[in-house]
């Protein structure tokens, strides 16, 4: 009889898209964090935002140890990755509608050339027309979001959402896409399945990459959790992707209730890191890519960081679009 351990580790998840947070309540047994003092994990992941509470009601966990030497308890940290993936679907979902639904406390602000094109849209443009559109332009919104700017982004790109999937996946390709990143190695399979359309893979990556605008790079760790969305038929036609990714930090190796035994002076940060690929009706060949970032770095000045996030997203759909047209050729 396993009902006392269901009871003791059981967990409601809580929905609601008109609320401005997701949260996600949590039965632990506290007794089963305790690590050595001297132990340290490279795989902390911070998930004071994701409303993982305890069952008195209050907030519990603000860091979970994703290294598996280390954990006490497997169960806090598969709640946290799901908490993580969820959340970061809700968030980027809010792109599939133009324009873009204010959820969250989300007020969003169109830049460049966004509010003309949508102005085109609005005026009735036939859906074939707006494909084509949306295959040569980018559509960018930005907003502030717990504390920080965050940016929207909406485009169509060449190859099918399973061989995207597979080029932002594979570690060895960054640089097919990427001109700001030195490189980028696995460091932690946490899940792995060798067909991503039938299940799910997490990972930890290490990645370097110059800041834009500056002379500076940034060294950082990343869980990324990716997963299909939709299956429509037997083969991989039709079919969504996503990829959820958060930087995590070092510290005192466990889980963590408050900020103690935990890295604070980190450049970087990774809060949101959500690319959604989505499947073109009608159009194989075609993805629609919609992006949900949001990055905090002490190396980019305060008046550079807008200018910063917009050239990075427009760099990203220009990069694969150049990418994919010269495979194709």
């Amino acid at each position: 009889d396993h009902s006392d351990d269901e009871d003791e580790n059981s967990s409601d998840c809580n929905f609601n898209a008109d609320s401005k947070e997701l949260s996600v309540i949590v039965k632990v047994d506290k007794s089963t964090r305790v690590n050595s003092s001297s132990d340290v994990s490279k795989f902390l992941l911070r998930v004071d935002d994701l409303n993982l509470y305890g069952d008195n009601g209050e907030q519990n966990l603000m860091y979970v140890d994703l290294d598996p030497y280390f954990q006490n308890e497997e169960y806090f940290t598969s709640k946290a990755l799901e908490t993580l993936y969820f959340n970061g679907l809700a968030l980027v979902l809010l792109g599939i509608e133009c324009p873009p639904r204010k959820k969250f406390g989300i007020r969003w602000k169109p830049e460049g050339e966004t509010s003309r094109l949508m102005k085109r849209k609005e005026a009735g443009m036939l859906s074939e027309a707006w494909n084509h559109i949306m295959q040569k332009d980018v559509l960018i919104w930005s907003s502030s979001f717990q504390g920080s700017q965050v940016f929207l982004s909406r485009g169509i790109v060449p190859g099918s959402p399973h061989d995207l999937f597979d080029l932002l996946w594979d570690s060895e390709r960054t640089s097919e896409y990427n001109e700001y990143c030195v490189g980028r190695s696995d460091v932690l399979i946490i899940e792995n399945s060798k067909d991503i359309s039938t299940d799910r893979a997490i990972k930890v990556v290490k990645s370097e990459t110059r800041v834009p605008y500056t002379s500076f790079s940034a060294v950082i760790c990343t869980v990324m959790y990716g997963s299909a969305l939709v299956t429509n038929n037997d083969d991989n036609t039709g079919k969504s992707y996503i990829i959820v990714g958060r930087s995590l930090t070092s510290g005192r190796a466990g889980f963590h209730t408050n900020n103690e035994g935990v890295e604070h002076n980190q450049k970087n940060e990774i809060r949101w890191s959500v690319n959604l690929l989505r499947a073109v009706p009608d159009q194989a060949a075609l993805t629609e890519l919609v992006t949900f970032s949001q990055i905090n770095s002490s190396m980019i000045p305060q008046f550079l960081a807008h200018r910063v996030g917009i050239a990075a997203v427009n760099k990203c759909f220009k990069s694969i679009r150049i990418r994919e047209r010269e495979f194709n050729n």
